[in-house]
């Protein structure tokens, strides 16, 4: 298993930045319509792991980020949120896609990020009230698609170039995520690469250290190879990386979402996105993205949203 290189750091965090650049959003033609019957509510009955953020030794004070509502995720998985016939339109929907995905050696080797300007099937399946229902009881809080128009919704591809042997192997760097919640769904099935093995950090971010590579005692691989399994995870405490893919081809559909209760400590920081998304596009995304929080109104209508979204949340368990 081939070590995880560490993520972009200091200045080249201003340089990427600058050199970053997205492509222009067109939609797909000739998609699938969505249909609520894809989503499976039932998700969390696969799962074979569930750890808190209490089990990966967080402290009481971290998970109580509201005076209603105890936000204890920390990994849940695998799981299968959607059924096979949603994930076969997924995987193909991603394939089609990835002729637009830049390749950036930030974080993830290769990524398309705003991926629900691109197709509206996924931008249905995001803004599907069973959805995020569905999440919402996983993670024990109310939840919505981050705001964020191009961190929300993320395809990452992992291709193994045989044509090229002096390139470097496509990865996901040690790092944590810029959203509180994740959704990662597997599109491809494991029989077909090799490499590409999630692994996670079981214990506080803050007493990880990179250099250990894989062969530290809390460092795990996620039970996450068939297709169509998902992991859900508090991915802005849990440090977590992908192994380089030598062989063949893997890709993830990343779905990040958002609890407006906890808006005003949303782990989303400015230069977790510049060196993706390019610095002019990330000041207009931010402005766009961070200054309503200030409104007190327009917190007020999400909340209001959102405690119906909870309401049926405790209705469903």
């Amino acid at each position: 298993m081939k070590d995880i290189p560490r993520m972009s750091k200091g200045f080249s965090l201003l340089v990427k930045s600058l050199k970053a650049r997205h492509p222009e959003p067109s939609r797909l033609q000739g998609e699938p319509l969505w249909d609520d019957a894809f989503n499976r509510s039932n998700a969390k009955t696969d799962a074979t792991l569930c750890r808190t953020l209490l089990d990966l030794g967080y402290s009481q004070s971290d998970i109580n980020r509201h005076e209603l509502h105890i936000d204890n995720l920390g990994y849940i998985g695998p799981i299968r949120p959607f059924t096979d016939e949603c994930i076969n339109i997924l995987s193909t929907t991603a394939q089609r896609l990835e002729e637009k995905a830049p390749s950036n050696p930030h974080i993830v080797s290769r990524r398309l990020r705003g991926v629900q300007q691109y197709s509206k099937f996924i931008a249905d399946l995001i803004n599907s009230p069973e959805f995020l229902c569905s999440m919402s009881a996983l993670a024990g809080v109310p939840l919505m698609l981050h705001p964020h128009p191009d961190a929300a919704v993320q395809i990452n591809y992992y291709r193994h170039d045989a044509s090229r042997p002096e390139k470097n192997p496509d990865v996901a760097k040690w790092h944590t995520d810029g959203m509180d919640y994740v959704l990662t769904i597997l599109l491809t099935d494991s029989s077909t690469f090799t490499g590409g093995n999630f692994l996670y950090y079981d214990g506080v971010a803050s007493t990880f250290d990179p250099r250990v590579e894989q062969h530290h005692e809390k460092i795990r691989v996620a039970d996450f190879h068939n297709i169509g399994e998902s992991i859900f995870t508090k991915g802005s405490k849990i440090f977590h990386g992908v192994t380089p893919v030598t062989q063949g081809f893997r890709i993830t559909l990343v779905i990040s979402l958002f609890c407006p209760y906890f808006h005003r400590s949303d782990s989303n920081k400015f230069w977790h996105s510049a060196p993706d998304d390019g610095l002019f596009r990330t000041l207009r995304n931010w402005s766009r993205f961070k200054l309503p929080w200030h409104n007190h109104l327009y917190f007020f209508q999400l909340s209001k949203t959102n405690e119906k979204i909870y309401q049926r949340t405790r209705s469903m368990k």
